[in-house]
């Protein structure tokens, strides 16, 4: 097996001494910008980042949770907000909800996944008709699926996730939820960089 490229060894470097410094950063840090111009240098991090991930030198759990913190995560912010969200973040929070209680491993949690969607709905200051609930629960059990399938989950891992279905990163939920800064002191599982 041949030497590692100079540059790459040194994105490696960026890389395990900062995992969450953005793309950008780690390929101008490494002086790749200037050499390769912006697109290709920071394809190559991420290019560089996945087979990392892949053959187990970086770990997949830096940036994503397991399935029972987020569901206690969403659980804490709508007893937080009392129903009081905008569109966008109800409908997000409505399908992690159902998809989350859908990959539980307590049959008593994933058996009530629809029930306890439409019953969050409900909870809603201003909740969405039935029919728009039905297709939030239709797209969470379709992602199900898509998790328990073997050959989508190892074609995901091959592109750096842990596995198919739902997969945000604490930051993209922070943003998606609108979740502020108070609230994140209740979280368990969604928190910002530093503070990992």
């Amino acid at each position: 097996m041949g030497r590692k490229k100079p540059e790459r060894e040194m994105v490696e470097r960026l890389i395990l001494a900062d995992q969450h410094k953005q793309h950008h950063e780690i390929a101008e840090a490494a002086g790749l910008i200037e050499t390769e111009g912006y697109d290709k240098a920071v394809a190559y991090v991420r290019q560089v980042k996945r087979s990392m991930r892949k053959s187990g030198i970086l770990p997949l759990s830096d940036s994503y949770a397991t399935d029972e913190e987020r569901l206690e995560d969403i659980t804490k912010l709508f007893e937080l907000r009392h129903g009081v969200m905008s569109p966008r973040a109800a409908h997000f929070m409505l399908l992690l909800n159902c998809y989350y209680r859908f990959r539980s491993k307590d049959d008593g949690i994933h058996m009530r996944a629809i029930d306890d969607t439409y019953e969050k709905n409900a909870q809603l200051a201003e909740p969405f008709p039935m029919t728009s609930a039905i297709q939030i629960c239709d797209k969470a059990l379709a992602q199900y699926v898509q998790s328990n399938d073997e050959g989508r989950n190892r074609a995901a891992r091959a592109k750096g996730y842990p596995g198919a279905g739902l997969n945000y990163k604490h930051e993209t939920l922070i943003a998606i939820l609108e979740i502020t800064e108070e609230e994140l002191q209740h979280m368990k599982s969604i928190r910002r960089h530093h503070e990992e």
